[in-house]
């Protein structure tokens, strides 16, 4: 008699719809973890960006030796530097930047004053100092980073603030 053996050869179709289960699974946990990591670096390099260029203005102002403004537009999330013009509006700056759609100013701090909408200017001085303040950005999904500038040293510090 002839000795007939069945060989797998292949995987059945309950073994395939388990393995696209298992990753579909997978997937619906790690996308949204993955989206929102995307959605908390921009407001982490925008922070940056605008540290950047806060270090700046102060740099220029020393070399320079002329006050340099940082003009914060908290309604359209933009801010620019300039040079003693402080009537000018941050649109009418060439180099104004913006902050992508979903990153707006929290608040801006500048000594006792506080404001959460309008046009502030932040003052860099020849001699290294500051009109000082705090700037708060703030994601969509309710991240924040709070930017320091010591008035006396001109130092810019970056601090992320629990939600």
């Amino acid at each position: 008699m002839p000795d007939y053996k069945i060989k797998n050869k292949g995987f059945t179709l309950i073994e395939l719809i388990l393995v696209l289960l298992i990753i579909g699974l997978g997937t619906a946990f790690i996308v949204p973890t993955v989206a929102n990591s995307l959605v908390n670096l921009k407001l982490k390099a925008a922070t940056r960006r605008l540290s950047t260029v806060l270090r700046y203005a102060r740099s220029r102002a020393i070399s320079s030796k002329e006050t340099m403004y940082v003009v914060i537009d908290i309604d359209n999330a933009s801010y620019a530097t300039q040079v003693p013009n402080p009537e000018a509006s941050a649109e009418e700056l060439p180099g104004s930047i913006a902050f992508p759609k979903n990153i707006r100013f929290k608040e801006v701090r500048v000594g006792e004053e506080v404001q959460t909408s309008g046009k502030i200017q932040l003052l860099f001085y020849p001699k290294g100092n500051t009109s000082g303040g705090e700037i708060v950005l703030e994601n969509n999904r309710g991240r924040m980073y709070k930017i320091t500038i010591d008035p006396i040293l001109g130092k810019v510090k970056i601090t992320s603030l629990e939600s």
